[in-house]
């Protein structure tokens, strides 16, 4: 899929720059975009993971139901996600928790 082949070059292009980094030869200027250029970064990586988020609410709620409980997905070489569905809220509609994506 084209979003995982870019998301694997954005990992490498970060590999590649914790291996360059030496803050005592740079100069503040350039701390300060790289800095803000990395902070864009996270907030869109965050950004980005929402409806993968949402998709993997979705399907916990499908294989729960109302039951609570941990739903495991496996991705490759290892990756995988936990979501888990919280008990039933009395008058309200079931909701789940995203545990967080592990590789």
């Amino acid at each position: 899929m084209k979003a995982t082949l870019h998301a694997i070059e954005l990992q490498q292009a970060l590999d590649l720059l914790d291996e360059d980094l030496d803050c005592s030869t740079m100069s503040y200027q350039d701390m300060v975009l790289l800095g803000q250029l990395l902070w864009r970064i996270s907030n869109r990586a965050r950004d980005l993971l929402q409806p993968i988020k949402a998709h993997f609410r979705e399907a916990a709620l499908k294989v729960r139901g109302s039951s609570p409980g941990p739903v495991h997905f496996d991705g490759p070489s290892g990756a995988h996600c936990t979501v888990q569905v919280p008990p039933p809220d009395v008058g309200g509609p079931p909701r789940v928790s995203f545990l967080g994506v592990e590789r």
